[in-house]
Protein backbone atom coordinates (compact mmCIF):
# COMPACT_ATOMS: atom_id res chain seq x y z
CA UNK A 1 0.00 0.00 0.00
CA UNK A 2 2.80 2.43 0.92
CA UNK A 3 4.74 1.58 -2.26
CA UNK A 4 1.67 2.23 -4.42
CA UNK A 5 1.10 5.57 -2.71
CA UNK A 6 4.76 6.48 -3.16
CA UNK A 7 4.69 5.74 -6.91
CA UNK A 8 1.44 7.67 -7.41
CA UNK A 9 2.81 10.67 -5.49
CA UNK A 10 6.10 10.47 -7.43
CA UNK A 11 4.30 10.53 -10.78
CA UNK A 12 2.12 13.43 -9.58
CA UNK A 13 5.19 15.51 -8.75
CA UNK A 14 6.77 14.45 -12.06
CA UNK A 15 3.65 15.64 -13.96
CA UNK A 16 3.75 18.91 -12.04
CA UNK A 17 7.41 19.38 -13.01
CA UNK A 18 6.58 18.49 -16.62
CA UNK A 19 4.12 21.38 -16.57
CA UNK A 20 7.10 23.66 -15.94
CA UNK A 21 8.69 22.82 -19.31
CA UNK A 22 9.03 26.50 -20.16
CA UNK A 23 11.41 26.76 -17.22
CA UNK A 24 14.90 25.56 -18.24
CA UNK A 25 15.96 22.21 -16.75
CA UNK A 26 18.78 23.74 -14.66
CA UNK A 27 16.27 26.14 -13.07
CA UNK A 28 13.84 23.26 -12.40
CA UNK A 29 16.65 21.31 -10.76
CA UNK A 30 17.67 24.37 -8.71
CA UNK A 31 14.08 24.84 -7.51
CA UNK A 32 13.95 21.17 -6.56
CA UNK A 33 17.26 21.54 -4.73
CA UNK A 34 15.98 24.55 -2.80
CA UNK A 35 12.81 22.71 -1.81
CA UNK A 36 14.78 19.58 -0.83
CA UNK A 37 17.28 21.72 1.09
CA UNK A 38 14.43 23.41 2.95
CA UNK A 39 13.09 20.02 3.98
CA UNK A 40 16.58 18.88 5.01
CA UNK A 41 17.15 21.98 7.14
CA UNK A 42 13.76 21.63 8.80
CA UNK A 43 13.89 17.85 9.27
CA UNK A 44 17.46 16.46 9.01
CA UNK A 45 16.04 13.07 10.05
CA UNK A 46 14.83 12.74 6.46
CA UNK A 47 18.36 12.76 5.02
CA UNK A 48 20.04 9.57 3.86
CA UNK A 49 18.33 6.22 3.71
CA UNK A 50 16.56 6.69 7.05
CA UNK A 51 17.88 3.49 8.59
CA UNK A 52 19.75 5.12 11.49
CA UNK A 53 16.89 7.35 12.63
CA UNK A 54 14.30 4.57 12.18
CA UNK A 55 16.47 2.13 14.12
CA UNK A 56 17.02 4.78 16.80
CA UNK A 57 13.25 5.35 17.06
CA UNK A 58 12.58 1.65 17.46
CA UNK A 59 15.28 1.46 20.18
CA UNK A 60 14.02 4.64 21.89
CA UNK A 61 17.38 6.36 21.31
CA UNK A 62 16.60 8.83 18.49
CA UNK A 63 16.30 12.58 19.06
CA UNK A 64 12.85 13.18 17.58
CA UNK A 65 12.34 16.74 18.81
CA UNK A 66 11.84 18.16 15.31
CA UNK A 67 9.48 15.40 14.24
CA UNK A 68 7.28 15.97 17.31
CA UNK A 69 6.62 19.57 16.32
CA UNK A 70 6.52 22.79 18.34
CA UNK A 71 3.61 21.75 20.55
CA UNK A 72 4.86 18.20 21.13
CA UNK A 73 1.82 17.03 19.15
CA UNK A 74 3.53 13.76 18.25
CA UNK A 75 4.51 12.28 21.59
CA UNK A 76 7.61 10.09 21.69
CA UNK A 77 5.42 7.31 23.02
CA UNK A 78 3.44 7.29 19.79
CA UNK A 79 6.03 5.52 17.66
CA UNK A 80 3.60 4.85 14.80
CA UNK A 81 2.93 8.57 14.25
CA UNK A 82 6.65 9.36 14.38
CA UNK A 83 7.42 6.71 11.76
CA UNK A 84 4.58 7.96 9.56
CA UNK A 85 5.91 11.53 9.88
CA UNK A 86 9.39 10.34 8.83
CA UNK A 87 7.89 8.41 5.91
CA UNK A 88 5.98 11.48 4.69
CA UNK A 89 9.09 13.68 4.95
CA UNK A 90 11.16 11.18 2.97
CA UNK A 91 8.34 10.78 0.42
CA UNK A 92 8.21 14.54 -0.16
CA UNK A 93 11.99 14.94 -0.39
CA UNK A 94 12.44 12.01 -2.79
CA UNK A 95 9.53 13.03 -5.00
CA UNK A 96 10.72 16.63 -5.25
CA UNK A 97 14.26 15.52 -6.06
CA UNK A 98 13.28 13.05 -8.78
CA UNK A 99 10.37 15.09 -10.14
CA UNK A 100 12.48 18.22 -10.56
CA UNK A 101 15.16 16.42 -12.58
CA UNK A 102 17.47 15.76 -9.68
CA UNK A 103 18.41 12.33 -10.95
CA UNK A 104 18.43 12.92 -14.70
CA UNK A 105 21.67 11.19 -15.56
CA UNK A 106 24.01 8.30 -14.98
CA UNK A 107 26.56 8.78 -12.23
CA UNK A 108 30.10 7.60 -12.97
CA UNK A 109 31.84 6.28 -9.85
CA UNK A 110 35.33 4.92 -9.21
CA UNK A 111 35.73 1.57 -7.37
CA UNK A 112 35.76 3.37 -4.00
CA UNK A 113 32.41 5.06 -4.75
CA UNK A 114 33.81 8.54 -5.45
CA UNK A 115 31.63 10.50 -7.89
CA UNK A 116 33.74 11.18 -11.01
CA UNK A 117 31.04 12.77 -13.14
CA UNK A 118 27.55 12.45 -14.56
CA UNK A 119 26.41 11.41 -18.03
CA UNK A 120 23.45 13.76 -18.52
CA UNK A 121 20.74 12.55 -20.86
CA UNK A 122 18.01 15.15 -20.34
CA UNK A 123 15.36 12.84 -18.91
CA UNK A 124 14.07 13.13 -15.35
CA UNK A 125 15.11 9.64 -14.26
CA UNK A 126 17.39 6.78 -15.24
CA UNK A 127 15.59 3.45 -14.91
CA UNK A 128 18.29 0.97 -16.00
CA UNK A 129 21.87 0.75 -17.28
CA UNK A 130 23.91 -2.04 -18.88
CA UNK A 131 27.15 -2.37 -20.82
CA UNK A 132 27.07 -4.08 -24.21
CA UNK A 133 28.40 -4.02 -27.75
CA UNK A 134 31.18 -6.15 -29.22
CA UNK A 135 33.83 -4.55 -27.00
CA UNK A 136 31.60 -3.91 -23.94
CA UNK A 137 32.35 -0.16 -24.26
CA UNK A 138 28.77 0.90 -25.05
CA UNK A 139 26.72 1.94 -22.04
CA UNK A 140 23.00 1.53 -22.71
CA UNK A 141 20.54 3.35 -20.47
CA UNK A 142 16.78 3.70 -20.25
CA UNK A 143 14.50 6.32 -18.80
CA UNK A 144 10.73 6.09 -18.48
CA UNK A 145 10.29 6.47 -22.24
CA UNK A 146 13.77 6.53 -23.83
CA UNK A 147 16.54 4.10 -24.75
CA UNK A 148 19.95 5.69 -25.22
CA UNK A 149 23.60 4.77 -25.41
CA UNK A 150 27.00 6.38 -25.00
CA UNK A 151 30.45 5.14 -26.00
CA UNK A 152 32.89 4.78 -23.11
CA UNK A 153 36.69 4.63 -23.09
CA UNK A 154 36.74 1.75 -20.62
CA UNK A 155 34.87 -1.53 -21.08
CA UNK A 156 32.21 -2.57 -18.62
CA UNK A 157 32.33 -5.92 -16.87
CA UNK A 158 30.62 -8.58 -19.04
CA UNK A 159 27.57 -10.22 -17.50
CA UNK A 160 28.23 -13.93 -16.86
CA UNK A 161 26.06 -16.30 -18.86
CA UNK A 162 24.42 -19.09 -16.87
CA UNK A 163 25.28 -22.73 -17.53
Amino acid sequence: LAATGFIKWLFSVDRLAAGLQRVPLPAQTALGGLAGGGIALSFPEGLGNGFDVTHGMLQGQADTTRLRGPDGMLALGNLTLLLVALFVIKLLATSISIGSGGSGGVWVLDPSGKHLGTIAHGETATTNVAFGGDDWKTLFFTSRNTLGSVQCKIAGVPVPVGN
